[in-house]
């Protein structure tokens, strides 16, 4: 027999979305339908090996079909039926909070564990649009090993290079990642397709053993009686299909093959994983990505409260009733759903539900003073055309024609702008047919998805946008108002005012408009580069496009994300900007700026099994219509984002005021240390303390509660012991947290039981 050209590990699988051309209850009873299909071919052809995903859909089957879910459990004992994922949906990765990533996977492995009785070591992301830098840390943290990833595989401009890679965080953490050669709907049976992915994949690593994938996805279904007789020929006869070698595989066992066998071959890459495709989602369905955030911020703030309540008087909050609020707030974080890339009756229940929560959030929380981060501590004064705003710190220009905000100064007389300074700016962002992706199979042209794609520099003849100007400019209290009115149904109604060294505009708009896209641009006097930006439980440093030093692979990042803040600084100063629900932003030579609304038209409902034709997608609503309310901080600052201390800067602005009022009795020093979780643990008698040093510098913490605490721990994300800490004096820890790090603390208080 001759040497065989590599060794194909064959998995089935079936690609689910919980919502998208469709809603959740049409998703509950697909789901039902694909695990009784798929436990049916296994009585017939015992061979095959199947992977699913996904806790929230095994709830369902435990609740509506408790004996499937016991076949299924004997499947898993058999090695045949393969849970992945570990997280409570295949959520985006880059817009949650990095604390509903954590409990993404705390709530969904417990799953897991109760109702299958496996660990589960693999996540599972086949359809996510990229991911943070961060995320290594925290699935190490949550037990996970090994990552299954397949959308960089979209990527418009370069090729990712690599399909095995070991991927490492900024704090040092690493997983083992594989990126699927093809997609996550193969078939074995594909002899063509199959052997190009091989040949790829050895000649990239020199590894000729390949996990293939297969099964029809998005709307469940998967693997085909046909498929399955195909993967069963393929391993009895490999002389038959190109002397490929073929064995039913999980993918845990296949990624422990690869990393037993072939570890300290593999490549290590560090930085975000960023998709260049789909870059509008970072923008589409602004009004569920503000209210995913704001109930972030309310169940955090709630937790926290309930929490300092138990540490006050040993009366604990009902853990199920809490496990409940996260999870609700967690099948909102399913990457389509936060993404806005839904059709109408899906974008509009995630609307309600998302409403829903936020009433429920707010109705257990107490009643808040206004802060007084709202008021500006400004004086106004007008001379000429100029309108000047200033305090003790800052001097802001605003023209008087145009209301662009033409100067920022520091009292030291450090000028940041550049003209023409701080203006909207409206886009044309039409659909044209202009771009492909390298998706496989074929190209996928990127016209189709109207709410996942930007159109604005695709134009042939040029970037069709204007710089929208004032029409009326007030003042008063310290402020600069401005009404903006455009002929294509947009309305918007801007207050510049400061508080002490933070600008704030607060922006209302009323979107009516279609195939728009409406950014604040700030030119700024000094050139950086390198950008800044935040990310969940940490950052990264992106190379500025316009650099003559960036690669096409860096330049492909001409419209990227951040996570709450923002800083574009050349080493002797910068400016930072501070946002809640904000993500999308470019930054190009010495310009940000900063994505607010788009306008596209949402998906085809139901169309998931037909073209969507140029007719068809004109036919579709602009569920993007409405009124917005944002606030943008800008903080101009000497030295560099570190220097500047601006993670803490923006933990402390975008916290919520309750949050605040916890701080004051459970205190955390120094404060570049930031208290990001305070709960009850989910299986003892103890407080969980969750603390993130942002920076690069180790630093020694200290952590004072309002009471004894009898012993404390050091535990991973799952909250599971790993070191005992004994530097513990009356009612505070000391504890030293590496750069770049998260540290989670069990504390056992004197009070406990």
């Amino acid at each position: 027999m001759s040497t065989p050209l590599g060794r194909l590990y064959l998995l089935a699988h079936s690609h689910l979305d919980v919502e998208w051309l469709w809603p959740i209850g049409e998703t509950r009873r697909v789901f039902i339908e694909t695990v009784e299909r798929i436990l049916g071919l296994m009585r017939r052809y015992r061979g095959f090996t199947y992977a699913q995903s996904t806790a929230l859909y095994y709830t369902w089957l435990a609740a509506d079909r408790p004996d499937l879910l016991e076949e299924v459990r004997a499947r898993v004992r058999e090695g045949r039926w393969e849970p992945v994922g570990g997280s409570w949906v295949e959520c985006d990765c880059n817009m949650p909070s990095g604390e509903s990533l954590v409990r993404q996977f705390l709530y969904g492995k417990m799953v897991f564990r109760e109702l299958l009785g496996v660990d589960v070591v693999t996540a599972w992301f086949p359809d996510s649009f990229g991911f943070p830098s961060t995320l290594p840390m925290i699935l190490r943290g949550c037990g996970v090993r090994y990552l299954v990833i397949q959308k960089l595989n979209w990527n418009d401009t370069t090729m990712f290079p690599y399909n095995l890679f070991w991927w490492r965080s900024p704090d040092g953490s690493r997983i083992l990642v594989y990126q699927m050669p093809g997609g996550y709907w193969g078939d074995p049976g594909d002899d063509r397709e199959r052997l190009r992915q091989l040949l790829v994949f050895t000649h990239r690593h020199g590894i000729q053993d390949m996990l293939l994938v297969y099964g029809k996805g998005d709307h469940g279904g998967g693997p085909t009686e046909e498929m399955i007789r195909h993967a069963e020929e393929l391993a009895r006869s490999p002389e038959s299909h190109g002397h490929i070698e073929a064995r039913h595989s999980t993918a845990t066992g296949y990624m422990k093959h690869i990393e037993r066998n072939y570890g300290d071959k593999i490549p290590e890459y560090t930085g975000e994983l960023y998709l260049q495709f789909h870059r509008g989602t970072y923008t589409t369905g602004q009004k569920i990505k503000h209210l995913i955030h704001e109930c972030e911020q309310l169940l955090q703030a709630l937790e926290m409260l309930e929490t300092l309540r138990y540490i006050e008087t040993g009366k604990p909050y009902d853990r199920e009733e809490m496990r409940s609020l996260w999870r609700r707030l967690l099948t909102n974080q399913f990457h389509d759903t936060i993404a806005g890339t839904l059709s109408k009756t899906p974008y509009t229940a995630a609307v309600k539900r998302l409403e829903e929560l936020r009433r429920t959030l707010q109705a257990r929380l107490p009643p808040q003073q206004a802060s007084r981060s709202q008021e500006s501590d400004a004086e106004t004064k007008t001379t000429g055309n100029e309108i000047t705003l200033y305090n003790k710190h800052l001097e802001v220009v605003v023209d008087r024609e145009t209301g662009w905000i033409k100067s920022i100064k520091t009292r030291d007389g450090t000028e940041y702008l550049a003209p023409p300074g701080i203006r909207l700016e409206l886009y044309k962002d039409e659909p044209i047919l202009a771009r492909a992706a390298t998706a496989t199979p074929g190209w996928v042209v990127d016209y189709v998805f109207d709410a996942w794609e930007l159109y604005h520099l695709q134009d042939i003849n040029g970037v069709k946008y204007q710089r929208l100007e004032a029409s009326e400019i007030e003042t008063g209290n310290g402020k600069v108002t401005e009404t903006i009115t455009h002929r294509d149904g947009v309305r918007i109604r801007q207050t510049i005012s400061l508080h002490g060294q933070y600008i704030h505009i607060d922006i209302e708009a009323e979107w009516n408009t279609i195939h728009r896209l409406l950014k604040l641009a700030i030119t700024l006097n000094h050139y950086a580069e390198q950008v800044t930006a935040g990310q969940p439980y940490g950052h990264t440093t992106r190379t500025n496009p316009a650099s003559p030093y960036s690669t096409l692979h860096q330049r492909a990042a001409w419209e990227t994300w951040l996570h709450t803040w923002l800083d574009y600084s050349n080493g002797e100063k910068g400016l930072a900007v501070i946002t809640t629900s904000l993500h999308g932003y470019d930054a190009i030579g010495n310009t940000l700026r900063l994505t607010l609304l788009r306008a596209p038209r949402a998906p085809p409902e139901g169309a998931w099994s037909q073209p969507w034709l140029p007719q068809l997608l004109a036919e579709q609503p602009v569920l993007e219509k409405g009124s917005y309310k944002f606030r943008i901080t800008l903080h101009p600052h000497q030295g560099d984002w570190q220097q500047a201390r601006i993670p803490t800067k923006a933990h402390q602005l975008t916290m919520h005021p309750l949050q605040r009022l916890v701080e004051e009795k459970i205190r955390v020093e120094p404060d570049t240390i930031h208290l990001t979780a305070l709960k009850l643990a989910e299986e003892r008698d103890a407080v969980i303390i969750r603390l993130h040093n942002p920076y690069n510098k180790e630093t020694e913490a200290e952590i004072t509660l309002p009471t004894g605490i009898r012993e404390a721990w050091e535990t991973n994300l799952l909250e599971q012991p790993q070191r005992r800490i004994t530097s513990i004096k009356n009612n505070t820890i000391k504890t030293r947290i590496p750069p770049y790090s998260l540290k989670t603390i069990m504390a056992i208080l004197e009070t406990s039981s």
